[in-house]
Parts: structure tokens; C-alpha cells; sequence
């Protein structure tokens, strides 16, 4: 993408060549990439004729170093900052020309079938080009490149470009398409002299004189405008606006100036904010909107125009009448019209039209226009038109429409309605009669659209939660409420309010008391003594807090919290009936249970379970597909771009619906992904709608009796939540019956997933019934979870699992209280497992039993490095299950997935080829674990290659540089170095900066942990680099440094205001060149003596963040002021928020990683920093890596 300033060719003229055959100096300049060559001279200049010798080369730099040394290279394709730099680009002759290129196409562009690009700082010097090359019948002009092409190719818009084709001498141009706006005349303003209209350049004409290029600006569609250049013997440069002037010594230049055609009609009746789709008959440009009746009047067949942006597009009648903010419509009356009106249809029968509504209008439907003295006559025309509904009557025109929403007041208009057309409101029922002109505002639960008040009722009652509604004329939207306060006047709305279901029952008022959060709703009421019902129909609302807030506001809420004294409050409790359990014998049916796996080595594999066409979701809090504020039938409402990049400034939004016990994360690209969501997230249950690529996490209670859910093949997994009551399906209550017996009743009832077992009562679960085919009710246990203790161990745990120790060596550690004690007991010891009863607090360390030397013991931790248990197995204890046609402990250690079978390792015979899955016995109260000792390197050792990734925020890398960030982790010989400028802090002080710290660490650890080639536990110290105490966290093979500036901080160093790290306000930098000092001082420090270094950080020239240019910038400046770095770095700007909703351009293995490192990102950001979801800010905008500039280094830094 060019970046540089296009200067039109008169500029060009003023800034004359004075060295040769090249133009003026760019001080202070680099044209970054495209280097072909290099000479020695001293000085600048001399760059020249060296850069016209060498063939290809069309700009040069020189730069101040080893005596003076010129870069040539083959273009000049951007520019960019280098204190002491000097760019030149070469001025090449143009061809002769014989021909001619005489039809310019603005705005367009045909791709394909390039022959070659020149640069031309004018388009008419392109026409030249095209002729002296081989096959160019057109060419394209856009940003000072002339794009040559042969014949072909599709017309396409693009903004900016100019198309024209190539005439040879002696060949007859097509004829030029006659304009379709009115007229021109041909007149022009007086000159401006010495000056020039930059840009806009639609074609060229030769004139000796400036007089002479007015007419050929009028010839020209879209001319506007153009400048006369004392060259060639006179050129006119036409242009498609004025926008801009600048000094050209000799040139002149003029605007068309277009004559106003005389008007006998009106233009009566507009209409703000709207478009008529279609039907155009041409444009003309006006300086304002009344003379489009003008060119209305004067363009034959003209009905009506649009007025936007300076133009007056004029059409037929007819088209759709559509919203266009900023446009305005009127249509055309010819003269007359008061007095000479439309020939009269047949007369309409006395009552086929509604009485005349006085002073209204019924804004848009418009679709013709007659001209009557009375508004009692448009009833004959309305009923002639068969598309004709309403008609409006103002000023003696007929406005005839199809349909009669949008009812406005509108002083003299009158309005009415063709009877037959406007369909008959039906009888309500089960809606009290309807009051007119009155709002009951708040409360809202949905939206409908009716063409009556009368017909919401239905829309009412038949929505769950519906407790009246209130229609608006103007909108035609059908406001359904929750609730219902106080009424206020609101002419044109109709309301009708339901009678209450019960007559609620709640304690007497507990003054003076709130009861903070397990909020799931509210109502405005003006009285607390209404909040009782709303209560009572508000499905799982047992408490209210009614106060004064806005009104009168009862906060309804799901349980009851620690009191607090809040004033004025008033607290009730409403007592909800719980429905009898239907008693069911389970009847013989096909379990309709499906599993599947989701991930592959060298990824993590989770197993789930789900059953087709049903939903985690009961039918009482769901309708049409919604749970709260979220539609999962309907694309999620993903954040715009403007709100992306908020929100990469900012804190995210919450994750978890108020109220619903639902977490929503969208785009997730398969149920696989959902599985995995759900349970990386502590969660059991989950929901997912393939055609939204919704996925619904369900946060349901923890249980109280233990719960197992049916996992085919399997043993019965437990869960760590409980089924809710509305998803129970029945009861066995034979008292002979066993907990393997109810769950062998469970496989024998199509959609049961889930039992519960106490005192000989087996209670069935199973989700509802899908509101749309295709949706996935699932369930995920992942048992082991992994845990690190920074600078020392990691450690693995199965919660509820225990080994019968009996057979094993062990011993007590008995200062051990907790299971993070216990694990560090056992890494003391160098015992590998350790056993932790939680009721009793005891520690138990074990040594595994001695295996034969053909035996190898592999416990679960990454797949590509799981825990060796040397000469060690596990003899008795636990399960252990055959996996038959293993070759190799590798391979049998794969078919180990704890989230399918509840294995914690593998047991594999090289000598039998034997395979076995150990499997540990469920148990409540106990926690076994094993330490992950590794013997991986705990950082990049005797790398030959060094990434670095410097930037202004903690997941800029990740966002923007994911495909490179793939490569550097994979590799064993590469050490990779973070620097993180900013503290990411958005302004906030309340843990959010140490959030995305944790988050970013996070995804380099999902990466390290991956590919198996380093230890992932951290190791994090305080190191002094040039006065500054910087936070250093080894991770692998990375290396993270945290400046933790502040953001305000750091956009105020440009301005010497000095900034601090946020960790540590005593300390500063006082301006960039201090930043820049020891962003480049820990570049050297790391890159020293490697051959193969790189820094990739962001571009600057275009500014998407401050912060990010500003980054971008320091990388760039500090890099080419560097001796040794400018020689032996590489340098990669990516672009950032500029590209992130392009084409998705990465791909698979880094395109999948790249979205399995965000998951690892959100969740660490969610565990410091809860309820708020990165997931839901960015996941639209994963999968690209953009590179705006590579500037080659070679040689050791």
C-alpha cells in the first residue's frame, strides 16, 4: 500500500529536478524495502547518476554511514522517518505519444491482465506509457502508479482509480457516453492564476490556451473543474472537484459554473432522511437543495429527486421509499397544481375511503403522486392504484402510499384510508379493551411489527413473560412488557394492559434493607406493593428490593444475600411452589447419546457427550430461541470494529448474563470447540447452535447428591454440577434398585443424560426439546487439572479420585493443610504421587511399585511430554483397562483421555505389546496428584535465531502477529524475546494491567506446552537495566520484559512530559529517546552475536492506535540509529486494527493454534479479572497477520 503524499505533476513542475534527472530531496527520509544495489558516495547527490546506471532502479537514499553510502532501489513505495537520510526518486522522460487516451472512467478499475506499472505524478503522462508497451490497450491510474494493461477484464469500482483506454493514431475513438445530467453550458469561473486544484485528475486536453479548456471540462462527464499548465504547448487538466489549492508558478485555473434552468413547477412536500431506490435519470451538482427542482423541471420524465452530498439525483416515480441518513427526497409538481389537476379516475363509492384524518401524515409507503384541489378526491386515485392504501393531501398534491405506518402529525396535511385494503383488527383475546394516546415506558420484553394495535394482543399472550403491550402509529412496533407502571400520555401510542395470572402472596415489608446482587430482573413500579406480582411471574425470582431509583424501581432476585442497611429500601420475599416430580418407569427406548473427541496430538483431546435436537434450555425461559437479551437462533451481536478497538483500549464486557446463569462465547467453530469452552471453564452442561455458531455455557448449581451423566462405552462420569429440576425427566422409586441399576435406566430412555441416586431414588434427567433443528445439548468432565507454582514445579490433580494404598510405600507429611502443600511435600521427598483427604487434611506421599524393564508408566500432563515414570507402575489400586493393537508406549499413552474414560496415565509391556489405562475409583472427598517433574530446558539454549516481538500492548502479538508467533515457538533453535511498552492499563487501577499480564503469559505457556520442547513453568525476576527495574519473565524459550508504563504516560512522552512504570511511580522515563534507550538496549542485549534476528512490531504511518504507531515508531528509529542493529536485524511491521476484519489469511496448524492460544488468554484474564470476556471482544477478528513493511538485515548483531 502506497503511504507517500501523490503530488500532482504541477507540483512536480514548481519542485523542478535540480540534481540531474532526479527530483528533490525527501530530508529526513528512508523509502523502507525494494533495495537493489548500493554504491559509495559522499555525497547525496552524486546518488544520481548512479541509481540512471543501474538497471531497474527508480529511487535511491542516502544515508550518512561508512563515508556516505547510496541505496538504490527498484521503486519508492512509501516513506519513512531516518534522521540524516536523503531520498531521491529518478525522473524518467515520457515516451513520445502519436495516439491518444481521450474517454477517462473516474472511480474505476478493471482487474487483471497487467502488463507492468510506471510512475507517473500525472495520469495524462500514463497514456504515453501505454504506448510505448507492447499488448497495452488501457491502463489504470491511481495513488501516482500508471497500472498497464491488455485488453479485458471485468469493470469494477475502486475509489480513487481512473481507468481509459489507449487510441492508436489514425483509429476512431469510441463516441463518448452523453452525460445524463442536464445540460452544461460550458460557462467557467474567472481564473485563479499560479495556482493549482491538487489531485481529482480526470483526463487532459492540449489548449494554447486557458480560455479553451472550459469547453472540454463541459464536454467531459463529471468534469468540474481544471487547471491549464504552461507545458507541451499548453495542457488542460481536467478534474472531477476543487478541493484544494496549491501554488503552480504559470498555471490557471477554473471552476464550471452551471446555469440554473428556469422553474414554473414546485417541489412541495420533502422528506428528510430518505432514499427512492432506483429509477435515476442523472445527476447534477448543486449548492443547494432547492435548485434540484430546477434540473427536475428541466430533465424530461423527472418525478421526484434526492439530494445528498451536493448532488441532485433525479428519477422517475415509483421505487422503494428506504432510510438514508443525510439524504433528502421531494417530489416535482408541475405548474398548475392548485388549480389544473390529474384527469379523475372512475369516482370512488361514497365510503370505500376512511373519514379524512385532520393535520396528519403518514410518513414514507410513498408510490405516486396526483395533483387535486380537494383531499376528498385523492380517494378516487388511491383506489385506482391497486398497490394504493393511504393517501396523504397537502397543498393540493395527493400522496399516495402502500401502507399507513409511520402516523405523524403533520398541521394542513389530511390523511385516509382505502377501507377494503387496510385489514379489519380482529377481537382481542385476553386483552382488556385498548386505551388510546398512552405509553407505559420501561419494562420492555420484545419487539413485534402490526399494522394494528389489535393484533399485538396475540403477540402477547402468546409470548411467555408478556404482561401487556403498548403500539406506536408512527413505528407500528408492538412493545410487549414484563410489567407495568404508571401510564403518561403519548399521542398516536395504544396500549393494552393483562390481568394478572395470580394474586401473589409475599411477607410483610422488611424496611430499610437491601439484599445486594442475585439480581434477575426489574420492574418500574411507583409502589413496593407491586412488586409482589411482578415477582411472583418473574420465572425464578424468590426475594424483590423495591426503592426509589428512577422512579420506583423493585430489583427482583433469584436468593437472598447478607443484609445491608440501605434507607428508604423495601425488601419481600415471595414463597414459590414447587411442582410434583412426575413418577416414571423407564420404558425400553434407544439411547439417542452421541460422543465425540475434539483435538488431536499434539493438541489436547477433551471427550463430550451431547444428544442431537435438544437444548440445555427449558421451555418455560425459552420461546423463540432467547435467554435473557441473547437470540442463540440469530447471529450473535458481535462487537463493530469501533467497539473492538474500545475495547482493546478498554476493559471487555461482561461475560455472564445477569440473571440467566448463561455464558455465551460466539463463533465457536464447532461443538468440539464448545466442549471445550465449557469445560476449560469449570463448567459441565453446554448448549450449541451450529447455525449461529453459538455456544451457550450453562452455569448450574453445584450438586448436592452426586450426579452422574451417561457417557456411551464409558463408565458414567460425575459432574461437578448439578442438573437443574427443570430438566428432570422422572423417578424410579424401587426400593431393590442399585446406583448401577438406575444407571442402566437411564440408557434406556432415549433423552436421559444424567441421574442422581439417594436412598434408593434414582431421579432421570435429560434436556428439552430443541427450538430448532440441529441444536446440540451437551455435557464435558475434564477431571485432571494441571497447576504451576511460578520459579519452582508444576503439578497435576484428579479432585474426587483416590488410589487404594494398601499395596504402596508411603508416608504421612503432616504439616501438609492443604493439596498445594501436600504437592510440594512430595516434590521434596522426590516421591512422584501424593494422595490428599480433604475432611482430614492428610497428606499421603507414595512411591510407586518397581516395574520390569520392559514396563514404561506414563502419566497424563501435555501430549507431547507426558510424566516418565521410571522403572515405576502401578500394581494394584485402580482400574486398568485394555486398549488392544498399540505398538508403542507413545502410541498407548494417546488413547489415554481422561474426559472419556477417567484415566490419570497408561501402563504399556514392550515385550507382550500390552496397553492398559489406569483408571483411579471415584471418591468425594479425596484428591490424588503427581508431580510433573521435566527435564526440558527451562529456556532457549545456544540459540542460532532470535524473534523478538516489541509492541505497545500485552496481546498485540497475538492479535496481529499469531502466523510468525507460531513459528518462533516451534522452533528448538530460536530464542524469543516480548517487549511490552505499556502497562495495557486502559486507565484502570483495579487489577486489569495484571490481567492481561496473566493472559499473555498465558498464551505463550498454551504454546510451550504444545510443541513439548521446554519446561512451561515460569521463572520471574526483577532485573535493573539503565537505571530502570524492569519485571523479566523466562517461559519456555520466550523471554517477556513489562516497562508497564501507563497508557496516558506513555501517549505524553512525545511530549517531554515524563511517565512511570504503574508498579513503580517513584521511578520515570523522562521522554521517548529514554523509552527508545531501553527498548534498543534490550534488543542489543538479546541479539547479541546471533545471525538470525528479527523484530516484528507495528506499523506507524498509517495510525490505528497512538500507542501502536507510536511503538512501531520507536522499533524504527532506534533500529536505523543503531550501528550494529540497522545491519543485522530484520525488521517486520504488521498492520493492526487497519486489517483485522480482512480476508482471513492464515492457516492451519497457526490458524488453529492461534485461536486455542486466545481461549488460553481469555481464561487467565477471566480467572484475575472475572466476569468480563476477551473471547467475545476479539474472536472475529483472529486468523490474520498482515505485513505492512520488511526491511532486510543480514549479518551477526
Amino acid at each position: 500500500m502506497r503511504a507517500a503524499v501523490i503530488a500532482s505533476y504541477l507540483g512536480l513542475l514548481v519542485a523542478s529536478a535540480v540534481h540531474g534527472a532526479c527530483s528533490a530531496f525527501d530530508e529526513n527520509t528512508d523509502y523502507p524495502g525494494n533495495d537493489i544495489g548500493t554504491t559509495n558516495q559522499a555525497k547525496p547527490e552524486n546518488c544520481c547518476a548512479d541509481c540512471a546506471a543501474f538497471s531497474g532502479c527508480k529511487a535511491y537514499v542516502w544515508v550518512p554511514r561508512d563515508g556516505g553510502v547510496c541505496l538504490l532501489k527498484s521503486e519508492a513505495s512509501g516513506k519513512y522517518p531516518a534522521q540524516g537520510a536523503r531520498a531521491a526518486t529518478l525522473l524518467t522522460s515520457a515516451p513520445s505519444l502519436t495516439g491518444s487516451c481521450p474517454t477517462p472512467e473516474a472511480n474505476t478499475d478493471y482487474p487483471g491482465n497487467d502488463l507492468g506499472r510506471t510512475q507517473r505524478a500525472s495520469m495524462d503522462l500514463c497514456c504515453n506509457d501505454c504506448e510505448a508497451t507492447k499488448g497495452c490497450a488501457r491502463y489504470v491510474y491511481y495513488n501516482g502508479d500508471c497500472i498497464l494493461k491488455s485488453a479485458g477484464g471485468t469493470k469494477s469500482s475502486f475509489p480513487g482509480a481512473t481507468a481509459a483506454s489507449f487510441v492508436p493514431k489514425g483509429s476512431t475513438p469510441a463516441p463518448p457516453v452523453a452525460p445524463t445530467s442536464a445540460p452544461a453550458t460550458g460557462k467557467c469561473s474567472a481564473f485563479e492564476d499560479n495556482t493549482d486544484y491538487p489531485g481529482n485528475d480526470l483526463g487532459t486536453t492540449y489548449q494554447a490556451k486557458a480560455e479553451n479548456c472550459c469547453a472540454d471540462c463541459a464536454a467531459l462527464n463529471g468534469c468540474k473543474a481544471y487547471v491549464w499548465a504552461p507545458r507541451d504547448g499548453g495542457v488542460c487538466l481536467l478534474k472531477s472537484a476543487s478541493s484544494g489549492k496549491s501554488y503552480a508558478e504559470g498555471a490557471r485555473a477554473a471552476t464550471m459554473v452551471v446555469s440554473v434552468p428556469p422553474l414554473t413547477g414546485s417541489c412541495p412536500v420533502v422528506e428528510a432522511n430518505t432514499d427512492y431506490t432506483g429509477n435515476d435519470l442523472g445527476r447534477t451538482q448543486r449548492a443547494s437543495i432547492d435548485l434540484c427542482c430546477n434540473d427536475c423541471e428541466a430533465t424530461k420524465d423527472c418525478a421526484r429527486f434526492v439530494y445528498y452530498g451536493g448532488e441532485c439525483i433525479l428519477k422517475t416515480g415509483g421505487g422503494t421509499k428506504s432510510s438514508f441518513p443525510g439524504a433528502t427526497a421531494a417530489s416535482f409538481v408541475p405548474k398548475g397544481s392548485g388549480n389544473t389537476t390529474t384527469p379523475a379516475p372512475t369516482p370512488a363509492t361514497d365510503g370505500t375511503c376512511s373519514v379524512i384524518e385532520e393535520n396528519t401524515d403518514y410518513v414514507g409507503n410513498d408510490i405516486g403522486t396526483t395533483n387535486r384541489a380537494k383531499a376528498e378526491d385523492c380517494c378516487a386515485d388511491c383506489v385506482a392504484n391497486p398497490d394504493c392504501k393511504v393517501y396523504v393531501w397537502s397543498q393540493g398534491v395527493c400522496i399516495l402510499k402502500s401502507a399507513n405506518t409511520g402516523k405523524t402529525s403533520s398541521p394542513g396535511a389530511r390523511a385516509a384510508t382505502v377501507r377494503a385494503r387496510i385489514p379489519t383488527a380482529p377481537p382481542m383475546v385476553g386483552c382488556p379493551a385498548i386505551q388510546d394516546d398512552v405509553d407505559y415506558p420501561g419494562n420492555d420484553l420484545t419487539t413485534t411489527y402490526q399494522t394494528a394495535a389489535e393484533f399485538c394482543c396475540a403477540d402477547c399472550t402468546g409470548t411467555p413473560g408478556c404482561r401487556g403491550f403498548v403500539w406506536s402509529a408512527m413505528s407500528g412496533a408492538c412493545r410487549l412488557k414484563t410489567a407495568v407502571g404508571s401510564p403518561v400520555k403519548s399521542v398516536g401510542n395504544r396500549a393494552s394492559i393483562l390481568p394478572r395470572l395470580n394474586t401473589a402472596t409475599c411477607s410483610d415489608f422488611q424496611n430499610d434493607v437491601d439484599y445486594p446482587g442475585n439480581d434477575i430482573g426489574s420492574t418500574s413500579r411507583a409502589s413496593a406493593a407491586d412488586c409482589c406480582g411482578d415477582c411472583a411471574e418473574f420465572n425464578g425470582c424468590t426475594l424483590y428490593v423495591w426503592s426509589n431509583d428512577f422512579g420506583g424501581t423493585c430489583y427482583l432476585k433469584s436468593a437472598k444475600s447478607d443484609p445491608s442497611p440501605f434507607p428508604g429500601a423495601k425488601a419481600g420475599v415471595y414463597t414459590r411452589s414447587v411442582a410434583p416430580v412426575p413418577v416414571v418407569t423407564p420404558a425400553p427406548a434407544p439411547s439417542a447419546i452421541k460422543t465425540s473427541v475434539f483435538g488431536s496430538y499434539p493438541s489436547p483431546s477433551v471427550a463430550f457427550a451431547y444428544v442431537p435436537n435438544m437444548q440445555w434450555i427449558p421451555s418455560s425461559k425459552l420461546e423463540a430461541g432467547d435467554i435473557g437479551d441473547i437470540d442463540i437462533l440469530k447471529p450473535f451481536p458481535l462487537p463493530s470494529p469501533a467497539e473492538m478497538m474500545a475495547a482493546h483500549d478498554a476493559k471487555p464486557k461482561p461475560l455472564l448474563e445477569e440473571g440467566t446463569n448463561t455464558l455465551y462465547f460466539p463463533l465457536a467453530q464447532s461443538v468440539g470447540e464448545c466442549a471445550v469452552m465449557t469445560s476449560s471453564s469449570g463448567y459441565a452442561f453446554f448448549t450449541y447452535v451450529p447455525s449461529t455458531q453459538i455456544c451457550v455455557v450453562h452455569n448450574f448449581a453445584s450438586p448436592t447428591t452426586t450426579t452422574f451423566a451417561l457417557f456411551p462405552t464409558q463408565s458414567p462420569m460425575v459432574l461437578s454440577q448439578a442438573v437443574p429440576q427443570d430438566f428432570q425427566l422422572g423417578v424410579d422409586t424401587n426400593p431393590s434398585s442399585t446406583l448401577a441399576g438406575c444407571q442402566a435406566g437411564c440408557s434406556s430412555l432415549a433423552a436421559c443424560a444424567a441421574v442422581t441416586y439417594t436412598d434408593k431414588t434414582c431421579t432421570f434427567y435429560g434436556p428439552a426439546p430443541a427450538k430448532q433443528a440441529g441444536i446440540l445439548a451437551g455435557w464435558v468432565s475434564d477431571p485432571i487439572s494441571w497447576n504451576e507454582v511460578p520459579n519452582s514445579m508444576q503439578y497435576l490433580t484428579m479432585p474426587s479420585r483416590s488410589l487404594d494404598l494398601t499395596k504402596y510405600t508411603t508416608q504421612v507429611a503432616t504439616t501438609a493443610k492443604t493439596v498445594g502443600d501436600c504437592a510440594l511435600a512430595a516434590q521434596q521427598k522426590k516421591l512422584p504421587l501424593f494422595s490428599f483427604e480433604i475432611s482430614a487434611k492428610k497428606c499421603t506421599l507414595v512411591k510407586a511399585a518397581s516395574a520390569a524393564a520392559t514396563t514404561s508408566t506414563l502419566l497424563v500432563n501435555y501430549p507431547a511430554s507426558p510424566v516418565v515414570l521410571s522403572s515405576a507402575a502401578f500394581a494394584t489400586g485402580l482400574t486398568k483397562t485394555a486398549v488392544a493393537n498399540m505398538a508403542s508406549a507413545a502410541d498407548c499413552h494417546k488413547a489415554c483421555v481422561p474426559s472419556a474414560s477417567g484415566c490419570l496415565g497408561t501402563t504399556f509391556d514392550a515385550a507382550a505389546k500390552r496397553c492398559e489405562l489406569l483408571i483411579p475409583a471415584y471418591a468425594p472427598t479425596t484428591t490424588l496428584g503427581w508431580i510433573a517433574a521435566s527435564s526440558l530446558p527451562t529456556g532457549a539454549v545456544s540459540p542460532s535465531s532470535v524473534h523478538m516481538y516489541v509492541n505497545a500492548h500485552q496481546d498485540d502479538h497475538e492479535l496481529f502477529m499469531s502466523a510468525n508467533l507460531y513459528d518462533s515457538f516451534a522452533s528448538t533453535s530460536t530464542k524469543i524475546v516480548m517487549i511490552y511498552m505499556s502497562a495495557g492499563d486502559a486507565g484502570a487501577r483495579d487489577g486489569w494491567y495484571q490481567a492481561r499480564e496473566a493472559g499473555t503469559l498465558a498464551s505463550a505457556q498454551s504454546f510451550v506446552k504444545l510443541f513439548g520442547l521446554y519446561n512451561p513453568v515460569r521463572k520471574t525476576e526483577i532485573m535493573t537495566f539503565l537505571g530502570h527495574q524492569i519485571t523479566k519473565v523466562t517461559l519456555g524459550n520466550a523471554v517477556h520484559y513489562f516497562l508497564r508504563l501507563s497508557e496516558d504516560g506513555m501517549s505524553n512522552l512525545p511530549n517531554n512530559k515524563a511517565a512511570s512504570p504503574m508498579d513503580r511511580p517513584s521511578e520515570s522515563y523522562a521522554n521517548v529517546a529514554a523509552l527508545r534507550s531501553v527498548v534498543v538496549g534490550l534488543m542489543k542485549s538479546e541479539a547479541k552475536g546471533i545471525g538470525n534476528a528479527v523484530v516484528n512490531s507495528q506499523q506507524f504511518k498509517d495510525v490505528d492506535h497512538v500507542l501502536h504507531a507510536m511503538a512501531g515508531q520507536i522499533v524504527f528509529d532506534g533500529v536505523a540509529g543503531d550501528a550494529t542493529l540497522s545491519k543485522c536485524l530484520t525488521q517486520n511491521y504488521f498492520w493492526g486494527y487497519q486489517r483485522w476484519l480482512d480476508t482471513i489469511n492464515m492457516k492451519d496448524p497457526s490458524l488453529s493454534s492461534q485461536r486455542s492460544m486466545w481461549w488460553a488468554l481469555h481464561k487467565a484474564i477471566v480467572k484475575v479479572y472475572p466476569n468480563n470476556s476477551p473471547w467475545y471482544d476479539h474472536c472475529q477478528s483472529l486468523g490474520r497477520q498482515y505485513l505492512a513493511l520488511n526491511v532486510a538485515g543480514s549479518g551477526k548483531c
